[in-house]
């Protein structure tokens, strides 16, 4: 990989830091008012998986943490091994992206309720979802 894709690369990977920073507390937010009565937690053993783009960009940043991924051993169906009294225990940017995206239905219907809200955090994840192909694609630079 060239130089100039390094570069590319990491401004691609700061950038999704940022997006996460700016997603986070929106759905924080939601997750307060919805997740402490929730009968059925989604924060599931099965879930936690990192996909080939949350490999790229982690090992981007140099925090890859190796020996996360779910294994053939784990019970799918027990809560997430990362889910602790108060929520996730990662950060959101380290957290495989799909525990981002997901949303129950109870909680979109609580976003629903501030529609600027629900249009903000739904931008963002857009943009997450572009920014993880262009540094899948090498950052986007030509060379």
């Amino acid at each position: 990989m060239s130089s100039e894709n390094r570069v590319c690369r990491r401004h691609v990977s700061l950038r999704i830091r940022e997006l996460y920073g700016l997603v986070s507390p929106l759905i924080e937010r939601v997750s307060e008012r919805v997740c402490p009565s929730c009968d059925y937690i989604c924060c599931r053993e099965r879930h936690f998986s990192y996909d080939l783009y949350d490999r790229i960009f982690l090992e981007q940043t140099g925090l890859y943490p190796t020996g996360m991924d779910t294994s053939s051993e784990c019970d799918e169906d027990t809560y997430c091994r990362m889910l602790s009294e108060n929520g996730c225990l990662l950060p959101r940017w380290q957290r495989p992206f799909r525990c981002t995206w997901f949303f129950c239905d109870t909680m979109i219907s609580e976003m629903g309720e501030d529609g600027l809200m629900m249009e903000e955090i739904f931008g963002i994840i857009r943009e997450l979802q572009q920014q993880r192909v262009k540094l899948r694609a090498g950052g986007g630079c030509i060379g």
